[in-house]
């Protein structure tokens, strides 16, 4: 199993693996399957270019032999310019418990420390046990900040934090 990054020229790639992840764990995350698929290219074009030089934010993705089986968005945090987000973190469910998750954040804390973040932040289902173990396994810690806004989608998020050269 190898991480690389998403390079130009892979919007397909790009839009294929997010689309994956919409599939396999439906409840994950804010948008489902059929709202991201019905996007037109424009959408997924913005998304990708996000992703790539010259911008700074990344896409990591872990590719075991042909097979694409996870990734990360590494991206800047708009309101702290010394913090990284860590965002849509996603391995196939036949790829789990394999140490999969744990490579894509090791090039997410690669891609913080060349850009001397201090931290790694993300936002946690605050009901999903399983996510919140596996951050806190990471090192991650709640921070205690909480946002309500999205339980219209059936969604409280818990915000945890990674410190960097902790």
């Amino acid at each position: 199993m190898e991480i690389i990054e998403l390079k130009h020229g892979e919007l397909t790639l790009c839009k294929k693996l997010r689309l994956n992840a919409l599939k396999d764990a439906p409840g994950a995350f804010s948008e489902s399957y059929t709202e991201a698929a019905g996007q037109p290219i424009e959408y997924w074009q913005r998304i990708f270019e996000s992703l790539i030089p010259p911008n700074k934010n990344r896409m990591f993705i872990a590719k075991d032999s042909i097979v694409y089986c996870g990734s990360v968005y590494a991206l800047l945090d708009t309101n702290d310019s010394s913090t990284g987000r860590l965002g849509g973190m996603w391995v196939d469910s036949n790829f789990r418990k394999a140490g999969i998750g744990a490579a894509l954040f090791n090039a997410l804390k690669i891609w913080a420390a060349v850009l001397k973040l201090s931290q790694i932040r993300l936002w946690a289902e605050d009901i999903d046990a399983g996510a919140k173990e596996f951050y806190l396994g990471l090192g991650f810690e709640e921070t205690g900040v909480k946002d309500l806004s999205r339980s219209k989608i059936d969604k409280n998020l818990c915000e945890m934090m990674f410190k960097l050269g902790a």
